[in-house]
């Protein structure tokens, strides 16, 4: 039987290092990976890499491993635009009538047009932000915040 190549460890983090600068090389060319299939197979990369050396069981343990992630990002990406076949509406009201409720009635994404404070001039963004978070303590802390921030001195 042959002897077992004892530097392993030396080879692996070499090949990591060799493996994120070529990520860093393509994220300056290509910027940074975001799509799911590319991030996907950038781990993957980086598994093998890290599995230089390692038996077959460890290997085979560690594609098990991974197994699930990767399914449940598969059935996620067939499944993504099944709700609008499935003749089901967006459900936005929920989430307005509970930012209504936490905020004493208001939603503060809510821009109204004109709802400027007296007094303020047009294109002020004190008055534009106390327009858009009217009527709510977010709207009062926000003014306050950009008033201070306007204060001379």
């Amino acid at each position: 039987m042959a002897p077992r190549f004892a530097h392993w460890g030396v080879v692996r983090v070499g090949a990591l290092a060799a493996y994120f600068a070529a990520l860093v090389v393509w994220s300056a060319e290509y910027g940074v990976p975001v799509q799911r299939e590319l991030v996907m197979l950038w781990v993957c990369g980086a598994l093998v890499c890290a599995s230089l050396g390692r038996s077959p069981r460890q290997i085979v343990q560690l594609a098990l491993d991974w197994l699930p992630i990767a399914a449940v990002l598969l059935a996620y990406d067939f499944t993504r635009g099944a709700a609008d076949s499935l003749g089901t509406g967006v459900h936005a009201l929920p989430m307005i009538h509970f930012d209504e409720f936490v905020f004493g009635g208001c939603v503060h994404a809510q821009v109204v047009p004109g709802a400027e404070q007296p007094g303020r001039a047009a294109g002020d963004p004190v008055g534009q932000v106390g327009g858009v978070l009217r009527g709510g303590v977010g709207g009062r802390v926000a003014e306050a915040a950009l008033v201070e921030i306007e204060a001379p001195g």
